[in-house]
């Protein structure tokens, strides 16, 4: 199972901010078939247009 979350910020059109994080979990049939975390990560991205 996993999840991908993305905000996106629009400061003005052409600037925006993407944060983006993602969790991935195995199912552990061994120990109480619990989820245990295989990955997870986050990034972040700035986007700046300039205009002339």
């Amino acid at each position: 199972m996993g999840t991908n979350t993305r905000f996106r910020w629009i400061i003005t059109p052409g600037t925006d901010i993407f944060f983006v994080y993602n969790h991935n979990w195995l199912d552990n049939h061994e120990v109480n078939r619990r989820l245990i975390t295989t990955q997870k990560g986050a990034a972040m991205k700035v986007v700046y247009t300039v205009r002339f």
